[in-house]
């Protein structure tokens, strides 16, 4: 209630008690015949003023009652609003913890992915050195240019761990899910990349990709785990936070120990290029 609300409640009963207080004087100050006939002649007005502040003090009283309803409504309906909101916090909570705890799981098969993309790809790299010279031509034996080189059998990822950080981005922090948003988007873009490359690959060394293609593609896949890595922790409750920001070169040599891969200088070149 305003503190103009208050003044009104206070002076209406003062104003009542003032014109009470007249009369008595009034009374007090003429005679009984003299009273009788003042008092016949200004009835209707006297009854007036105590028919008006009888009116006043009753719409002060229903004004009240009805600002104590509203008061009580508003109460329950914010305490009914911070309720759910806390019912809503906690189950959010429970869902939280339980997408946390199932999180190392999906990561984990991840890292499986990549680990056998990373090989694969180095053992592609590998096999292309050593039979091509050293200024990109074919080494050709006995007049021979057409030799057969291992294929690279893409595989498509797993639903079940994009499925399951999708569950966590939905309860999750918003810095942490930004974090995830962008392993998600950048999973799509390297296994993309991956598949597009096995559909035009070859079986012909006349035909198969370029050196710098495969390295290329090993160090999306490095980027690729070492993003997966960066929420391990957050999976197993030991920070509530990952990090953030682009990935940096010690990450992507760390992810190439991991996948049992070397990530020889000129990938490190690809990889300052693609974030300088």
């Amino acid at each position: 209630m305003s503190k103009k609300d208050d003044y009104f409640e206070l002076w209406v009963p003062i104003g009542i008690m003032l014109g009470a207080s007249l009369v008595g004087l009034a009374f007090l100050s003429v005679g009984s015949e003299t009273l009788a006939a003042w008092i016949s002649q200004y009835q209707t007005i006297i009854g007036a003023v105590i028919a008006v502040f009888t009116a006043v003090w009753a719409v002060q009283a229903n004004v009240k009652a009805a600002n104590k309803q509203i008061e009580t409504a508003l109460r329950t309906a914010e305490e009914q609003i911070r309720s759910t909101q806390a019912l809503e916090e906690s189950r959010r909570s429970d869902k939280l913890t339980v997408a946390r705890a199932t999180l190392p799981f999906a990561l984990s098969e991840m890292v499986s992915y990549c680990r056998k993309a990373a090989n694969d790809l180095s053992d592609l790299l590998d096999w292309h050195l050593q039979n091509t010279s050293s200024s990109g031509g074919l080494i050709s034996t006995g007049g021979l240019t057409v030799l057969t080189s291992p294929s690279f059998q893409f595989v498509e990822l797993p639903f079940r761990p994009v499925d399951q950080i999708g569950r966590v981005v939905e309860v999750c922090p918003r810095p942490v899910a930004i974090e995830m948003g962008k392993l998600l988007i950048f999973s799509q873009i390297c296994v993309s990349r991956l598949k597009q490359f096995s559909e035009g690959s070859t079986s012909r060394l006349t035909k198969i990709k370029t050196e710098h293609n495969i390295r290329s593609l090993i160090v999306d896949v490095c980027e690729l785990n070492a993003r997966v890595c960066r929420l391990y922790d957050y999976g197993r409750f030991e920070k509530d936070t990952v990090s953030m920001g682009p990935i940096e070169k010690k990450e992507i040599e760390l992810s190439a120990f991991q996948l049992g891969i070397t990530v020889d200088d000129q990938e490190y070149e690809i990889f300052l290029k693609k974030y300088s």
